[in-house]
């Protein structure tokens, strides 16, 4: 790795999103390369004053952001035949004339239109607060029709917040954390839900939210939160087939090498088996001496027979 490589790195390696690899080889640098090591101190010392300075978004702001742009998206779609159509499609249809390097910018404005459409909220008092008891409401304006007698008809949509309190023991916040572990769109709301999670595997419907955040979680945060949840429960059947397959299949290093260590403390004869086809197709050193210290751990051989 050269001096342009390692600085392109840097940010990313700070926010700790490098692969095992990448991260390897950058540290391997920065050990060698002063004016590397400087640059990242000064990184470094960006981040912390910028975190510093950063403050909590709104409840609620990332989901209603989805949602408009969901609806501006799908707003861009012809109408069907008879249909007029509201306005989204009126501005849908300016934006975007015949030639197609407007269809973008056209796309873009209407999210942009959408957006700042859907923050016009409930009055609130004086003082900016609201009342105990009402829950804030965010509206948005989805279709406006004029009428041949000056009338005007809105369609108006609203979304209500609501604040939840209790115990991870409580079934309505543990459903919520189940429902929010499984969430497609939002991988720091994952991490946050399984993280919370792993503290109660002994419950039959957690362990199974653990077990399938392991095995098809495209986020490696949320594959790490789960295997520490899993730690207690590597002599069970099911964990050690999830987990087995995660050693053979998933395409981090570290977490194959976290897997390495639960199979390891489950001391059940098919481990050796798993460990032996896991070093024929290992790419990574680490992972594969691992492996080896693993099966001599068990006084099993390293090659298959």
């Amino acid at each position: 790795m050269n001096c342009e490589e390692a600085k392109k790195q840097l940010a990313v390696y700070l926010y700790g999103e490098l692969s095992f690899d990448e991260e390897e080889a950058l540290e391997q640098h920065l050990e060698a390369c002063q004016g590397c090591r400087k640059d990242l101190a000064a990184q470094r010392r960006l981040h912390e004053a910028l975190d510093q300075r950063a403050e909590e978004p709104p409840a609620g702001l990332l989901g209603q952001c989805r949602r408009e742009l969901r609806y501006a998206v799908r707003d861009l779609a012809p109408a069907a035949p008879g249909r007029t159509g509201g306005l989204w499609r009126k501005l849908g249809g300016f934006l975007a004339p015949a030639s197609g390097w407007w269809k973008p910018a056209g796309a873009v404005a209407l999210v942009a239109l959408g957006f700042f459409s859907a923050r016009l909220t409930a009055p609130t008092p004086a003082g900016g607060r609201t009342p105990a008891g009402i829950e804030p409401v965010s509206m948005r304006v989805r279709t406006i029709e004029p009428d041949a007698s000056g009338g005007i008809q809105l369609v108006v949509e609203e979304t209500r917040q609501r604040v939840l309190h209790g115990r991870l023991e409580d079934e309505p916040i543990r459903q919520m954390l189940l429902a929010a572990s499984r969430d497609p769109q939002d991988a720091g709301l994952r991490v946050e839900s399984v993280d919370l999670l792993k503290d109660r595997p002994e419950s039959a419907e957690v362990r199974r939210a653990l077990l399938a955040a392991l095995e098809h979680d495209p986020n490696a945060g949320v594959r790490l939160k789960a295997i520490e949840g899993l730690k207690t429960f590597s002599g069970d059947p099911e964990t050690r087939r999830v987990l087995a397959r995660a050693l053979l299949e998933d395409d981090n290093p570290g977490i194959r090498t976290q897997v390495i260590d639960l199979l390891v403390d489950s001391k059940d004869p098919s481990v050796v088996g798993v460990l032996q086809e896991a070093l024929k197709k290992e790419d990574n050193n680490y992972v594969r001496l691992r492996s080896q210290r693993a099966l001599r751990e068990m006084n099993a051989s390293v090659e298959t027979f």
